[in-house]
C-alpha cells in the first residue's frame, strides 16, 4: 500500500484511521534484508513470490541498466560491521568512484525493482557487464519473468558489452538482439537508451557540428538544402529576446550554451526538438527574417520530435498498436524512415560515423522488431515504448 500510494498517500491513509503499519514498521520488516554489492538474490527470492500473482503480459520486462558517480570515501556498514570503499564489479579492482545499477521494469505494467549493483572505477571492462546481465536474464527465467529487452546510454563500456553479445549497428548492417541464454527460441532486443540519444543529438547541433541529409531525402520531402545547422536557432533565439510574445518561449539562450548539469536534463534537449521551435522557424521565413534554408532545419527538428513522441510514449494514444491500422502503418513507415535517415546522413566536417547513429538505428530497428512480438505473440493491445527507456 505504501509502494503504490506513496509517502504522501500513505500518511493520508494513516491520518484518516486507517489500519496501516507505520513508516517505521516497515522498515523494521525489511532491515533483516541483505543488500551487499552484488546481485541481490534475496530479492530474487521476495520477486518470486510477486511473480505468482503476474499475468502473462506482465510477466514480459526490461532489465535496465546505469553508472552513477560517487564520491570517493571509506563508509562503515553497521549491519554486515564491514568497511565499504573498495570496487566490487568482478575482475576490477581499486578505490570505487561509480555504481552500476540494475533494473527490472515491467513493460504491460509498471512495476521496477533493483536487483543487482556493484561499486566500480572510473573505468569498466563491458564483457563482466555481460556476463552479469545474462547471469540476471537467467534469475529470470528461474522465477517466470522473461527479460525482452536490455537498455542502457551508449557509455563506451556499455558498447563494448553489446559487442561481446553480438549486437551489431552500422550503416549497413544491424543486429539488434541476442539469444536469450535460458531459451533458445527467444531473442533479448538490446537498447540504446532514447533520452540520452536526443541529448547526444542536441549536442552535436548546439556545438556546430552541420548534419548533412542524404540526397533521397531532401528530394523526398522538397527540402530547400541539406544542411541542418544551429544558426537558424541563434537567428530565433536573437529575434524573440526582446519581444513580450515570442514565438517559442520555451526556446533561449541558455538552451544554446548549456552547462555541465543543463546537458544532463532531457528538457533542455526537447526544447530544441520541439513543434513549436520547428514553427517558428517556419514563419521567420515565410517573413522574410530567415532563409530559406531555414526549413531544412525546421523538418529536421520536427522529426526527431515525432521520434522521440513514438519511441518514448506513456499514453495510448501515441502507443504503437493496430486500434487505427492506418496510423499504425504510419508510424512503422516513419520509423523506417528514420532508420534510413540515420543511417545515410554525416555529422560535423569529419563526416565519420558518429555512435548518436547507431544508437537511433539500433533503438528503433530494436522497437520495430519487439513491439512485433508483442502485438502478435503476446497478444499486447497496444505497446508503451517508454517501458523501454
Amino acid at each position: 500500500m505504501h509502494f503504490t500510494c506513496g509517502p504522501n498517500g500513505d500518511k493520508e491513509l494513516l491520518s484518516q484511521s486507517y489500519p496501516l503499519p507505520s513508516r517505521r514498521t516497515l522498515l523494521r520488516s525489511m532491515q533483516h534484508i541483505r543488500f551487499e554489492s552484488g546481485v541481490l538474490s534475496e530479492v530474487f527470492g521476495y520477486l518470486s513470490v510477486k511473480v505468482k500473482c503476474m499475468s502473462p503480459e506482465e510477466r514480459e520486462c526490461v532489465l535496465t541498466l546505469d553508472e552513477i558517480s560517487i564520491k570517493a570515501a571509506v563508509e562503515l556498514d553497521n549491519r554486515s560491521c564491514n568497511f565499504i570503499e573498495d570496487v566490487t564489479l568482478p575482475k576490477h579492482s581499486g578505490a570505487a568512484t561509480h555504481a552500476v545499477v540494475f533494473m527490472l521494469g515491467g513493460i504491460s505494467t509498471r512495476w521496477k525493482q533493483t536487483v543487482a549493483y556493484f561499486f566500480s572505477g572510473n573505468s569498466t571492462d563491458g564483457r563482466v557487464l555481460c556476463d552479469i546481465v545474462k547471469e540476471i536474464i537467467v534469475l529470470c527465467s528461474g522465477i517466470g519473468l522473461n527479460v525482452m529487452a536490455v537498455t542502457s546510454d551508449m557509455g563506451s563500456a556499455n558498447r563494448a558489452m553489446w559487442k561481446t553479445l553480438g549486437i551489431v549497428c552500422g550503416q549497413d548492417k544491424c543486429i539488434p538482439s541476442f539469444t536469450h541464454p535460458s531459451a533458445a527460441e527467444k531473442a533479448v532486443y538490446v537498447f540504446a537508451d532514447v533520452p540520452h540519444l536526443v541529448k547526444n543529438l542536441r549536442n552535436h547541433i548546439v556545438n556546430g557540428q552541420n548534419i548533412v541529409l542524404p540526397d533521397t531525402i531532401v528530394n523526398e520531402f522538397s527540402l530547400p538544402t541539406s544542411v541542418v545547422s544551429v544558426e537558424p536557432l541563434r537567428s530565433l533565439v536573437q529575434y524573440q529576446a526582446d519581444k513580450a510574445l515570442k514565438p517559442a518561449p520555451k526556446l533561449s539562450q541558455k538552451h544554446l550554451q548549456l552547462s555541465h548539469f543543463d546537458k544532463m536534463k532531457v528538457a533542455h534537449a526537447m526544447a530544441i526538438f520541439s513543434k513549436a521551435v520547428s514553427a517558428a522557424l517556419r514563419l521567420l521565413v515565410e517573413a522574410g527574417i530567415c532563409e530559406q534554408s531555414t526549413l531544412t532545419t525546421a523538418w529536421f527538428l520536427e522529426t526527431v520530435n515525432h521520434w522521440f513522441d513514438l519511441m518514448s510514449s506513456r499514453h495510448p494514444v501515441m502507443a504503437l498498436s493496430k486500434f487505427d491500422n492506418e496510423k499504425y502503418l504510419q508510424a512503422v513507415h516513419f520509423l523506417n524512415m528514420v532508420i534510413d535517415l540515420f543511417g545515410h546522413l554525416t555529422i560535423g566536417k569529419e563526416c565519420s560515423w558518429k555512435p548518436v547513429q547507431s544508437g537511433i538505428i539500433l533503438s528503433t530497428t530494436s522497437m520495430l522488431q519487439a513491439h512485433e512480438k508483442l502485438l502478435h505473440e503476446n497478444n499486447f493491445r497496444f505497446v508503451l515504448t517508454s517501458r523501454f527507456t
